[in-house]
């Protein structure tokens, strides 16, 4: 624990070990067989804080087909900031015309609270 300690895991080829920065916010998706039925898929945020409580990740969200989304300006980007006691999205970049809806989020895990949730509101 803390700056510059090395640390041993067991790391058996049958597990995946995930290890997320402190202040980092990743988003996630279940996968679907196709880019296409993936992106009707709802997803989750990873939040994990860092000693100060706070944590900041972005989304860039296409069609998956398009070519030169960046370009055409065919995208949405997303900012999630998370401070003590919130968490908030920033929509930097959105696209009126896009055919897909946009995925819903499903789950919020947040990893290192330090005192207990007394409320959550959307």
């Amino acid at each position: 624990e803390g700056v510059g300690h090395t640390v041993t895991l067991p790391a058996p080829l049958s597990r995946i070990h995930l290890h997320i920065r402190g202040g980092s916010i990743v988003p996630l998706q279940v996968p679907g067989m196709t880019t296409a039925f993936s992106r009707y898929n709802r997803f989750e945020l990873i939040v994990a804080l860092s000693p100060e409580g706070t944590a900041s990740g972005r989304l860039f969200w296409d069609d998956g087909v398009s070519h030169n989304a960046m370009a055409s300006g065919k995208y949405f980007q997303f900012q999630y900031i998370a401070k003590p006691g919130s968490i908030e999205l920033d929509v930097q970049h959105k696209v009126h015309h896009l055919k897909e809806p946009l995925p819903l989020l499903d789950e919020v895990k947040v990893f290192g609270v330090s005192t207990a949730v007394q409320y959550v509101s959307l």
